[in-house]
């Protein structure tokens, strides 16, 4: 009756913590700082590497509903400034990729994260963060002087966890003020 006892004990003990264990694993992850710091970092850091890598990047690091508004204020020596604002989805963000990424070639790009708030699940937050880019060349007819853009602005961003524990970014509001280098 004793062996019984101690067995049934047993039992129950495994089944508890094997139960808590399945729990803990379906508990979805809380997305850290050194995550949003790492998805930063490589969003400048495949600027610099292929195409190929850029792209898939971008593709896997944007929500399929991603939404961004971008208030852009360009300046150049001896004009007024000029302001747009722009709204722009993933698939507008994708087929201008390949432009982007080399109109990007040799640009100095830093980005610091500024602040990190959390929603209480820790499955989402909203991320202030600053970048800076000097060097952008600006698309210019052939055989002609190619002028530079120097710059940058804040962005409020809002990253998700996915259902595949992926840090996706889903909407983001920037405001950007570049400065334009015309050819001598």
């Amino acid at each position: 009756m004793k062996k019984t006892y101690f067995t049934f004990l047993a039992l129950i003990l495994v089944l508890s913590l094997s139960s808590t264990h399945s729990y803990a694993q379906d508990k979805p992850p809380a997305i850290t700082d050194q995550m949003v710091h790492d998805f930063y970092k490589r969003s400048v850091d495949t600027m610099y590497g292929s195409y190929e890598n850029y792209a898939a990047y971008l593709n896997s690091s944007m929500a399929d509903q991603f939404q961004s508004q971008v208030n852009i204020t360009t300046q150049i020596s001896g004009y007024p400034p000029m302001s747009q604002t722009r709204t722009i989805s993933k698939s507008e963000l994708l087929n201008e990729a390949y432009q982007t990424h080399q109109s990007m070639r040799g640009v100095k790009m830093t980005n610091t994260v500024m602040e990190i708030l959390r929603d209480p699940d820790g499955r989402k937050v909203a991320v202030k963060d600053y970048t800076a880019a000097d060097g952008i060349k600006i698309p210019s007819p052939a055989g002609s002087a190619q002028a530079t853009m120097n710059g940058g602005g804040t962005c409020h961003d809002l990253l998700e966890l996915n259902a595949s524990g992926t840090l996706q970014i889903i909407k983001s509001f920037c405001n950007l003020t570049y400065t334009i280098q015309m050819p001598q």
